[in-house]
Protein backbone atom coordinates (compact mmCIF):
# COMPACT_ATOMS: atom_id res chain seq x y z
CA UNK A 1 0.00 0.00 0.00
CA UNK A 2 1.10 3.78 -0.46
CA UNK A 3 0.90 6.84 1.58
CA UNK A 4 -1.65 9.18 -0.20
CA UNK A 5 -1.25 12.48 0.92
CA UNK A 6 -4.93 13.58 -0.40
CA UNK A 7 -6.80 11.01 1.54
CA UNK A 8 -4.57 12.59 4.49
CA UNK A 9 -5.49 15.72 4.03
CA UNK A 10 -9.54 14.73 3.49
CA UNK A 11 -9.23 12.71 6.77
CA UNK A 12 -7.56 15.42 8.18
CA UNK A 13 -10.57 17.90 7.05
CA UNK A 14 -13.16 15.83 7.81
CA UNK A 15 -12.36 15.01 11.86
CA UNK A 16 -11.64 18.64 12.01
CA UNK A 17 -15.13 19.32 10.67
CA UNK A 18 -16.66 15.96 12.75
CA UNK A 19 -19.13 16.71 15.95
CA UNK A 20 -17.48 16.02 18.87
CA UNK A 21 -18.31 12.42 19.71
CA UNK A 22 -18.32 11.44 16.46
CA UNK A 23 -15.00 9.61 15.16
CA UNK A 24 -14.22 9.05 11.39
CA UNK A 25 -14.63 5.92 9.93
CA UNK A 26 -14.32 6.17 6.37
CA UNK A 27 -14.16 8.55 3.70
CA UNK A 28 -16.02 8.50 0.76
CA UNK A 29 -14.10 7.95 -2.55
CA UNK A 30 -11.87 5.80 -0.63
CA UNK A 31 -11.43 1.76 -0.38
CA UNK A 32 -11.53 0.93 3.31
CA UNK A 33 -8.36 -0.68 3.04
CA UNK A 34 -6.47 2.48 1.84
CA UNK A 35 -8.49 4.83 4.58
CA UNK A 36 -6.92 2.09 7.68
CA UNK A 37 -3.87 1.88 6.17
CA UNK A 38 -3.26 6.15 5.95
CA UNK A 39 -4.99 6.66 8.97
CA UNK A 40 -2.28 3.89 10.78
CA UNK A 41 0.60 6.32 9.65
CA UNK A 42 -1.56 9.13 10.90
CA UNK A 43 -1.43 7.47 14.18
CA UNK A 44 2.05 6.86 13.89
CA UNK A 45 3.22 10.28 13.15
CA UNK A 46 1.12 11.64 15.78
CA UNK A 47 -1.27 13.52 13.59
CA UNK A 48 -4.80 12.03 14.69
CA UNK A 49 -5.27 10.16 18.18
CA UNK A 50 -6.95 6.84 16.40
CA UNK A 51 -8.15 3.27 16.84
CA UNK A 52 -6.22 1.10 14.23
CA UNK A 53 -7.74 -2.27 13.78
CA UNK A 54 -4.60 -4.54 12.43
CA UNK A 55 -5.08 -7.94 11.27
CA UNK A 56 -2.54 -10.28 11.84
CA UNK A 57 0.59 -10.37 9.58
CA UNK A 58 -1.92 -7.90 7.27
CA UNK A 59 -1.83 -4.52 8.49
CA UNK A 60 -4.54 -1.99 9.10
CA UNK A 61 -7.42 -3.50 7.94
CA UNK A 62 -10.29 -0.54 9.80
CA UNK A 63 -9.83 2.61 11.37
CA UNK A 64 -11.92 5.02 13.74
CA UNK A 65 -9.57 8.51 14.01
CA UNK A 66 -11.05 10.10 17.29
CA UNK A 67 -9.35 13.75 16.92
CA UNK A 68 -6.06 15.73 15.51
CA UNK A 69 -3.19 16.32 17.74
CA UNK A 70 -1.42 19.30 17.56
CA UNK A 71 0.99 18.78 15.02
CA UNK A 72 -2.45 17.26 12.68
CA UNK A 73 -3.98 20.98 13.60
CA UNK A 74 -0.68 22.68 12.27
CA UNK A 75 -0.42 20.05 9.53
CA UNK A 76 -3.98 20.83 8.24
CA UNK A 77 -3.47 24.59 8.47
CA UNK A 78 -0.74 24.74 5.72
CA UNK A 79 -2.50 23.05 3.48
CA UNK A 80 -5.98 23.76 3.58
CA UNK A 81 -6.81 25.94 1.01
CA UNK A 82 -7.48 24.18 -1.85
CA UNK A 83 -4.91 26.60 -3.99
CA UNK A 84 -1.91 26.23 -1.99
CA UNK A 85 -2.89 22.42 -1.32
CA UNK A 86 -2.95 22.06 -5.48
CA UNK A 87 0.51 24.24 -5.87
CA UNK A 88 2.12 21.67 -3.01
CA UNK A 89 1.50 18.97 -4.92
CA UNK A 90 2.45 20.70 -8.27
CA UNK A 91 5.76 21.63 -6.54
CA UNK A 92 6.68 18.39 -5.36
CA UNK A 93 5.80 16.81 -8.72
CA UNK A 94 7.81 19.50 -10.77
CA UNK A 95 10.88 18.69 -8.64
CA UNK A 96 11.21 15.73 -6.23
CA UNK A 97 8.72 13.60 -7.50
CA UNK A 98 7.66 12.31 -4.32
CA UNK A 99 8.69 13.87 -0.99
CA UNK A 100 8.48 12.86 2.99
CA UNK A 101 5.68 14.32 4.98
CA UNK A 102 8.04 16.98 6.73
CA UNK A 103 9.21 18.14 3.18
CA UNK A 104 5.83 18.24 1.77
CA UNK A 105 4.71 20.47 5.04
CA UNK A 106 7.81 22.60 4.43
CA UNK A 107 6.62 23.07 0.74
CA UNK A 108 2.93 24.34 1.47
CA UNK A 109 4.28 26.84 4.74
CA UNK A 110 6.75 28.14 2.10
CA UNK A 111 3.69 28.81 -0.44
CA UNK A 112 1.46 30.05 2.30
CA UNK A 113 3.77 32.33 3.70
CA UNK A 114 4.26 33.52 0.19
CA UNK A 115 0.34 34.17 -0.71
CA UNK A 116 0.48 36.11 2.56
CA UNK A 117 3.12 38.40 2.50
CA UNK A 118 2.14 39.15 -1.51
CA UNK A 119 4.60 37.10 -3.14
CA UNK A 120 2.65 34.82 -4.98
Amino acid sequence: MKRDMDLVRAILLATEEAPPGRPVTGIDGYDELDYAYNAGLMEQAGLVEAAVVRASGAGPVAARINSLTWGGHDFLDAVRSDSIWAKTKTRVAETVGTASFEVVKAIAVSIALKVATGGM
